[in-house]
């Protein structure tokens, strides 16, 4: 595989995830190759889609990535699935700065983020703190193009990972979205296949610099 095929193949972290499996499909819809990567077996995988088992406690430790010129993360986990706080940053913190580390190494010089709503390393909430930390450790690298997804409440039909409070809010969202007008639109709820749209129209468009999208921006991207 030559250096401009690779420039077009795209890694995918957290591909079984919510809004990662939008990435693999839309990619796949697209025709575009892309390595899923995932800590166990992916069915019915899109023609252009391959897939590499990955464990990321070996990414952390400097365990490589397969060749690619793209990357979208979109890892994450929450505290209560995680069970302590310290589990929590390991995924959301950890891993994905290991992941962005071996997806440059591996010859990715464009990045796509799924973040927060609001991250910022100087919040006096933890949530919002980590999240903006680990933004500031993203730009340190040298991408040439990195967009940064901060949407509020992701919505979408997640794998054994049944949350009631998302549920009530699929149920409001026909009724708050609309409210939400003016500064406040950032802050409504959003679907993970539109945040998936938003990456890869970001990654396609490739604008040097940092980019970071609220929820109008990522929905006029997803059309």
């Amino acid at each position: 595989m030559n250096m401009a095929d690779i420039s077009e193949i795209s890694l995918v972290a957290g591909a079984t995830g919510l809004v990662g499996r939008h990435v693999v499909s839309h990619l796949g819809a697209m025709g575009k190759p892309a390595i899923a990567l995932a800590r166990r077996e992916m069915d019915d995988l899109p023609e252009s889609i391959s897939q590499h088992i990955v464990d990321y406690e070996d990414v952390v430790n400097g365990a490589p990535l397969p060749e690619a010129g793209r990357a979208f993360i979109c890892l994450g986990s929450t505290i209560k699935k995680a069970g302590t706080w310290d589990a929590f940053s390991r995924v959301d913190h950890d891993y994905v700065i290991a992941a962005a580390q071996a997806a440059w190494e591996a010859g990715a010089r464009r990045l796509a983020v799924v973040s927060s709503i609001n991250a910022t390393a100087s919040s006096g909430n933890r949530y919002i703190k980590l999240k903006g930390e680990v933004e500031e450790a993203l730009e340190q690298f040298p991408f040439k193009h990195l967009s940064i997804m901060q949407p509020g409440l992701i919505l979408g039909d997640r794998i054994n990972d049944w949350r009631l409070g998302e549920q009530i809010a699929v149920f409001l969202t026909p009724v708050f979205n609309p409210l939400l007008r003016g500064s406040s639109m950032k802050y409504r709820s959003i679907h993970a296949s539109n945040i998936a749209s938003a990456m890869i129209a970001q990654v396609e468009q490739g604008a040097p610099g940092t980019h970071r999208l609220t929820y109008e921006q990522m929905m006029a991207l997803a059309g």
